[in-house]
């Protein structure tokens, strides 16, 4: 699993996670997330975190009050074949400044039992 920030990347990859960055503004929960998955050029899911439950009504609410963008957007993909797949993600904090957004332990989980080999984030 190749994990990268968001320097040292080519070109198409800074396109992809800028497209991360703005979708990531859409959220309407507290820590903005969005994720955009590509082979290549070609995006095929995009997704932000949405909210699951209210936080002030949770037990643990890192853990309990949204479903992550990284897992909404996985499930918007229909084929089981993740090879040449890439992982942009990307958090934007209330004034739109992009943050640090390395996925989770679970997202980390997902990602690589989905044999996805890279992921760019902010």
């Amino acid at each position: 699993m190749l994990l990268l920030r968001g320097c040292g990347i080519n070109t198409r990859e800074r396109t992809h996670l800028n497209r991360a960055i703005e979708i990531s503004k859409q959220s309407t929960c507290r820590q903005k997330h969005g994720v955009v998955i590509a082979r290549g050029a070609k995006v095929i899911a995009i997704a932000v975190n949405t909210d699951r439950n209210n936080p002030s009504h949770c037990t643990n609410p890192k853990r309990e009050a949204s479903y992550h963008a990284e897992i909404n957007a996985v499930k918007q993909i229909k084929s089981t074949d993740f090879s040449g797949v890439v992982l942009y993600s990307a958090r934007t904090n209330n004034s739109g400044e992009p943050m640090n957004a390395k996925p989770c332990s679970r997202c980390q989980a997902v990602i690589e039992f989905l044999n996805i080999k890279k992921v760019v984030h902010t």
